[in-house]
């Protein structure tokens, strides 16, 4: 007798409860999700006077224009300041794009900016 038939239809139900749960909690819970900001171009000036939800409605057009690509660390740090972090070859500025998981705390999103050995600009992406 095969496996699936031996499943009894309550097994069944638990199998399609347990997907479809994990289904919601997936889609709840990625970063796609909860990046609903309107993406704005950049503009130095905004992005210097505002906060970390300002940043966030820059941050895409940032990675889709590839406006950082081929910059130095110093071009970077004229451009946008100093990181929030800094570790090796990557740097990080902080975002929020005004979604939590619990009441008064901000889920925390970076721009993240990975540079080569050279300190050239080889990737931009966002991340939770």
């Amino acid at each position: 007798m095969s496996i699936l038939r031996s499943i009894t239809l309550k097994n069944w139900v638990l199998i399609i409860v347990v997907v479809l749960l994990s289904t919601i909690t997936f889609l709840f819970t990625s970063p796609s999700y909860f990046r609903t900001n309107q993406s704005e171009l950049f503009n130095q000036n905004e992005w210097e006077e505002g906060d970390k939800s300002t940043r966030s409605s820059m941050a895409d057009h940032i990675v889709t224009s590839d406006t950082l690509d081929g910059f130095t660390h110093d071009e970077v740090i004229k451009l946008l300041n100093k990181p929030d972090f800094e570790h090796q070859e990557i740097y990080r500025y902080e975002l929020d794009y005004g979604h939590s998981m619990w009441p008064g705390e901000s889920w925390i999103y970076y721009l993240n900016i990975h540079f080569d050995s050279t300190g050239h600009v080889i990737s931009v992406g966002i991340s939770d």
